[in-house]
């Protein structure tokens, strides 16, 4: 059985390395039959809950920044708006925007959305001090306020939770029927110890907690799904759930010709 996407007229408000828009257009066939809630704990640009439309959502990502903004769209549109259209594309705003110490939540947003609809490919990479660190983008026109998306993205996210945490406790209030979706920052034993995350870093063993929590949804009647690398060490973190191999288009190379195909997982633990 497979559940239809409720196509919705919002769309992404942010770019984000690693995003799956790639993936919704393939995804439809391996959804869980009708769910509850759904819970996005790594939510990022959020593709998969654009395209979902779920009627009730708990959304959330341990980048406090990016929650922020989430939550600023959701609350202040009119106001995000109202900022984000004033400023220019140029390299010397560029660099005054990412030296910028807003002092409220609403500037906070705003910064945000600008550094990432101008920065280089989308990118959110922090130095040890937490500082927003990624090189000005070079784009011929980038569309830096979309004005009637951030709204429709707004009422949408009305009747939508959105919260700072972890993902593990983010999911402590998932409920038999509800639907969890993990997109954890990717990483391998065989090729890294760990993948930068925000100013800190999502290890091997936070890769191991990711699936203790997953089986320990499974015994709680959810339905689990992760995305992540194709990798032995990543499968065997998941015996007994169901395991694809999807691919997609490598998108960091600095020149398109070099972008390599790139293989990766889509795990579940229910059939369709």
């Amino acid at each position: 059985m497979t559940t239809e996407m409720k196509r919705s007229a919002a769309k992404p408000f942010l770019k984000w390395t690693g995003g799956k828009r790639w993936l919704v257009p393939k995804i439809n066939d391996h959804l869980p039959v009708p769910f509850r809630t759904y819970y996005e704990p790594f939510l990022g640009g959020g593709a998969l809950f654009f395209a979902l439309n779920p009627n009730d959502a708990i959304l959330s990502d341990i980048n406090e920044e990016l929650i922020n903004a989430y939550i600023q769209v959701r609350d202040s549109v009119l106001l995000v708006v109202a900022t984000l259209r004033d400023f220019s594309y140029d390299r010397k705003t560029y660099l005054k925007i990412r030296s910028w110490v807003p002092s409220t939540d609403l500037e906070r947003a705003v910064r945000f959305i600008y550094l990432n609809r101008t920065c280089w490919n989308g990118l959110y990479r922090e130095n040890k001090h937490g500082k927003f660190n990624v090189p000005f983008g070079r784009y011929s026109n980038p569309t830096i306020c979309d004005e009637q998306n951030l709204v429709r993205v707004s009422h949408l996210l009305r009747s939508k939770r959105i919260v700072h945490g972890d993902f593990a406790d983010v999911v402590k209030t998932a409920h038999k029927g509800d639907f969890v979706y993990f997109d954890p920052p990717y990483a391998s034993r065989a090729r890294s110890r760990f993948v930068r995350y925000n100013a800190g870093a999502f290890s091997w063993s936070d890769q191991s907690r990711l699936a203790e929590v997953a089986f320990d949804l499974q015994r709680r009647g959810c339905f689990v799904m992760i995305t992540n690398a194709d990798d032995g060490q990543i499968r065997n973190l998941y015996r007994g759930f169901y395991v694809k191999r999807i691919t997609r288009q490598g998108l960091l190379a600095a020149r398109g010709e070099a972008r390599a195909q790139v293989q990766e997982l889509l795990i579940r633990n229910f059939r369709t």
